[in-house]
């Protein structure tokens, strides 16, 4: 879990080639712990005062900015994965149907034969 979430901050930009599916659930799993943690730490220093506020409010935009850059890039890697074009993140955009048709390529397994996408470098 650990080397995945370093691979899915570490490759934010990264639209051109593949992330396994354990990488990208194992991501998620520690992202949700890491903004777990982040949030808790971050009402301990900030606390309630309005110049705490307005800091936890910028900083908070520009990682939430970031964060979803990242996502935007797993999702196309993992795409990428299943030998699909990136463009099919898209179709999250169909109300109902689009989510789930994204959540069955994010759940079906690599396609190794035939895959025209590069292997990401660890």
């Amino acid at each position: 879990m650990i080397e995945a979430t370093k691979l899915f901050w570490t490759h934010v930009f990264d639209f051109q080639t593949r992330s396994t599916r354990s990488d990208f659930w194992w991501a998620a799993l520690g992202n949700i712990i890491l903004s777990i943690i982040v949030s808790f730490v971050a009402g301990l220093i900030f606390g309630n005062s309005t110049a705490g506020s307005a800091a936890y409010s910028i900083i908070y935009g520009i990682v939430g900015f970031l964060y979803l850059i990242a996502t935007i890039s797993i999702v196309v890697r993992r795409l990428h994965d299943i030998n699909r074009s990136g463009g099919w993140w898209w179709i999250q955009l169909i109300p109902i149907v689009g989510g789930i048709i994204l959540l069955v390529f994010e759940l079906t397994a690599t396609v190794e034969v035939g895959n025209r996408y590069p292997k990401m470098e660890r």
